[in-house]
């Protein structure tokens, strides 16, 4: 069974991955094999340190290990349950026999069960896998490893742990300027959620683009929302298909026929299994009514649950229960004011503002045209609007910045949500493309500089360019493949 174990290693999990996972289980950082080697000289090479000794019971650790992160692998499961850990755990001294065994049968111990919910913290970026993991289980120690997608596909890599319990978004925003400062990309994402299996990696699936042309993904996360596939597979075709089309992705049956897919879900949840094949086509057929009213159900749905998961958050008002498109939002969260009695040609002296009134609006052309924002309740801020008396009417619009420039119809709320607070709490702005130019400029005064960071705010970022969406999308580990769909 070593051999096998071996030879699916080198075939399945590349050293970069396969130093992640070997951390993980404690091998020592000192003899970690360079990951510059082949796959096939590196899992050599951990194989003869193991059986140095380097790691007790390394190899059923390894196997363990993979098997979580590769569940519908024959091999991986196979070889757990050959290589369980032989060590014997200590026996307690032997004492005197003082009387009988109580009679009746010994009852059996019960399997332990598994959890309901399995909190996760997903890390993509390109670099510091391991500084992350580090820094995880010194907030959390019995966090684990899920799994680690990392290949030349990739422009980025993926990692996800188990928590014990969810944290919180200031130990989240610590988690990443930790690895900021340690020289980690600015762009890292860290994504915090609750899902109800356990995360894994499916080792192959089979997407179809638009014009048929066959693509390989490999070590996809269970947890990948379809839109994502989609985007992946989309990011081919730049430069191709003129603008790029709206599309529905469909999953093949094992009767040959399709079932469309929510692009809201995970593959998981979707009913994706390992070596399935989807579908990416052009969304010929679905009219703009029924793309809405999906889209309309898709964000209540995201809405509530982001204010299920966040105390401060709540939803006060809609017009309507079953399909609203007009959200009146109430959160709590550090922000700014202008004092109600200062001039307007005052040098600005804005003053803490912690309670928050908007007005979310999914307009006519929605999803395919961004929503729109307006703040209700008193703020300062270079991204919206302040009082004018020219446009009374557009004070407190919202510019979203990059979700105006780079709005995706499959947009999470949630994150939509989270992008609002931490707008108001000046960690999330733009300098040059502001609606309130006073609030723009004072934001880079001394006095405004010191003002924002004793809010938890921080130094306003330039605006990116237009991207094709989430950073996860480019985790994808996505290969055009020769020749054409069968056809169907």
């Amino acid at each position: 069974m070593r051999d096998e174990l071996y030879n699916e290693l080198e075939r399945v999990i590349n050293p970069q991955e396969g130093e992640i996972i070997l951390r993980s289980i404690g091998f020592r950082e000192a003899r970690l094999p360079s990951t510059e080697l082949s796959p096939r000289f590196y899992w050599s090479e951990v194989r003869r340190l193991i059986d140095a000794g380097v790691l007790v019971d390394g190899e059923a650790l390894l196997a363990r290990a993979a098997h979580n992160e590769y569940p519908g692998n024959a091999v991986f499961r196979a070889s757990v349950e050959a290589l369980e850990p032989v060590t014997e755990p200590p026996q307690p001294p032997r004492s005197e026999y003082h009387g009988p065994p109580p009679s009746g049968p010994t009852p059996a111990s019960a399997p332990p069960t598994e959890p309901e919910t399995y909190p996760t913290l997903v890390f993509v970026c390109s670099t510091h896998h391991a500084a992350f993991i580090e820094e995880v289980r010194r907030l959390d120690p019995r966090a684990e490893l899920f799994f680690v997608s990392q290949g030349e596909e990739a422009q980025v890599g993926q990692i996800a742990m188990s928590l014990t319990r969810e944290l919180t978004y200031g130990q989240i925003d610590d988690v990443r300027g930790e690895l900021i400062a340690a020289g980690a990309p600015a762009d890292l994402e860290i994504l915090q959620e609750v899902y109800d299996h356990r995360p894994y990696l499916l080792e192959a699936l089979r997407v179809n683009g638009p014009d048929q042309q066959p693509y390989d993904l490999a070590g996809v996360p269970s947890i990948t929302p379809v839109r994502d596939i989609a985007a992946a597979v989309l990011a081919h075709y730049e430069g191709r298909m003129g603008r790029r089309p709206r599309t529905v992705v469909d999953h093949q049956q094992p009767d040959g026929s399709f079932r469309r897919l929510d692009p809201a879900q995970s593959l998981h949840d979707a009913g994706v299994r390992e070596g399935d094949t989807l579908n990416v086509y052009p969304e010929a057929t679905a009219g703009h009514a029924e793309l809405r009213m999906q889209a309309i159900i898709r964000v209540r749905e995201e809405m509530h649950r982001y204010a299920d998961q966040h105390e401060d958050f709540e939803i006060v008002d809609t017009d309507d229960p079953e399909f609203p498109t007009d959200y009146e939002i109430r959160f709590k969260g550090p922000g700014l004011r202008l004092p109600d009695q200062q001039s307007a040609s005052a040098l600005p002296r804005p003053e803490a503002q912690d309670k928050h009134n908007l007005l979310i609006l999914l307009g006519p052309d929605f999803p395919l045209v961004a929503p729109a924002v307006f703040w209700l309740s008193p703020i300062f801020h270079p991204n919206i609007k302040g009082p004018d008396p020219q446009y009374p009417e557009a004070e407190g619009a919202v510019c979203l910045g990059v979700l105006a420039h780079s709005w995706r119809p499959a947009l999470d709320f949630g994150q939509l949500c989270q992008m609002l607070v931490d707008m108001a709490g000046y960690r999330n702005y733009e300098i040059s493309d502001s609606f309130n130019p006073i609030a723009a400029y004072w934001a880079q005064t001394e006095d405004g500089a010191a003002m924002i960071e004793a809010i938890g705010g921080k130094p306003p970022v330039p605006v990116p360019p237009p991207d094709d969406g989430a950073l996860r999308v480019g985790a994808l580990r996505i290969r055009r493949t020769d020749g054409v769909a069968d056809g169907t």
